[in-house]
């Protein structure tokens, strides 16, 4: 299992008493400052915060602040005033996970907030509904967790997929949250993939009595994940659900037997999308549909783009939404590290360059991985994978031309101290 990194952030959520509105922060930083773990990324907006990698054991009012101090906030308060709205816990994908604590400051306006010189971040006063109104007409990105408190303060009928969500598996935190991009809706489903994963992404599109679920890979111990959202998804009125698979991995198309043989699904109208390539390696008894580069994925109002992606398999695709620029790339990108090429199943490398400069082209600003967790700078990350890709090339040929002529000699030169059980995907 991936070794686990807890960090303590604390929030402060300061609101006009007078009219609702709230502070806000914007990340100014550029991409290259900002950590790749950081709980506020670059260009995106949210709440002033601390983080601590040990736990917060001062009383509220003293850690909030400490957050005011640490963002030139001159805001008279007395201990009275605060209140814990909430505390939340994100998804241990890529090893850290943040421990939040959204502390809510009501104060008698917000009219006379001075703008902090200099500052990384810049201030804005907005009301929480013109805020969602702005992430969901894809101008300002917000983080899920942000999101996700945003929809509660607003109490947002849009919301009833996660706020449901969360009374139904509130023993599951991990479950819960993850909009990142407007109503889209990414659950890591406990799966038999490969380590350091633990969990394959389930990303889910739902509008009127139509859903799209992008990959099924839940094992025995996701089922109940997995169930859990199919009930909720009823419940919202939905009739017609679509499957798409990126491709036909076992962690992918796993929790297809789910959805043949428990009752709860017995009455939807369940379509599978997939390749050619892909829908050849899979049996079900639902009907399928193939899909090709340049078709639509329709739900509801929704629009999904179909890109054929291979290099990871010969028939790997993924879909993109062209309104928030998000992506959603099966196992082309993953949270950790970069994607294995399965040469069994048509892995190829030139296919995989060309799709990630393809990638490139569209210039996406989220991808959600099938693993680990979602990036916010994809187009940085992509050139990463290139220059990485062809640097690996040319120490293997280099080590060639040193007389190095078998797989295991190069092997063992370019990859002097790895560790025995990568060497099969090496």
């Amino acid at each position: 299992k991936m070794a686990k990194k807890e960090v303590y952030v604390h929030c402060v959520i300061i609101q006009d008493i007078s009219n609702d509105e709230i502070l806000v922060i914007h990340n100014a930083d550029k991409p290259e400052e900002t950590l790749a773990n950081s709980f506020l990324p670059n260009d995106f907006f949210g709440f002033p915060y601390i983080c601590s990698p040990v736990y917060f054991s001062d009383p509220i009012p003293d850690r909030s602040k400490q957050v005011m101090r640490e963002y030139g906030l001159s805001i008279p308060f007395d201990e009275s005033q605060f209140s814990v709205y909430s505390t939340e816990c994100t998804p241990n994908f890529n090893g850290v996970i943040f421990n939040v604590t959204f502390a809510l400051l009501k104060v008698p306006s917000l009219k006379n907030i001075k703008q902090p010189t200099p500052s990384k971040h810049t201030i804005t006063i907005i009301s929480p509904s013109s805020l969602l109104l702005d992430f969901e007409s894809n101008n300002k990105f917000i983080s899920a967790e942000i999101v996700y408190i945003l929809r509660q303060l607003t109490s947002s009928p849009s919301s009833s997929m996660s706020s449901s969500m969360s009374s139904s598996m509130s023993s599951s935190p991990s479950i819960l949250r993850n909009e990142y991009a407007p109503h889209i809706f990414c659950y890591p489903i406990p799966s038999d993939t490969s380590p350091p994963f633990t969990s394959t992404n389930m990303v889910v599109f739902h509008d009127g009595d139509y859903a799209l679920i992008v990959d099924v890979g839940a094992n025995e111990d996701g089922m109940p994940y997995l169930l859990k959202i199919i009930s909720q998804l009823k419940f919202l009125g939905v009739q017609n659900l679509k499957i798409f698979l990126t491709h036909h991995h076992f962690d992918h198309v796993d929790g297809l037997r789910f959805f043949e043989n428990d009752p709860l699904a017995s009455d939807l109208n369940i379509t599978i999308y997939g390749t050619k390539d892909t829908l050849n390696k899979i049996t079900t008894k639902f009907e399928t549909k193939e899909v090709k580069h340049g078709d639509e994925m329709e739900v509801g109002s929704i629009r999904l783009s179909v890109l054929y992606t291979p290099g990871h398999t010969s028939g790997s695709m993924s879909l993109f939404h062209y309104p928030s620029r998000c992506v959603i790339a099966g196992d082309h990108i993953t949270g950790v590290g970069s994607s294995v090429l399965d040469i069994e199943s048509g892995g190829d490398m030139k296919q995989y360059l060309d799709t990630t400069e393809a990638l490139i082209q569209l210039n996406p600003r989220i991808a959600i991985p099938a693993h680990g967790p979602p990036c916010y700078q994809p187009v940085s990350l992509l050139h990463g994978y290139i220059k990485h890709r062809l640097s690996r090339e040319n120490e293997i040929l280099a080590a060639y031309k040193a007389g190095n002529i078998t797989p295991d000699q190069i092997l063992n030169k370019v990859y002097p101290d790895l560790h025995p059980a990568l060497v099969m995907s090496a």
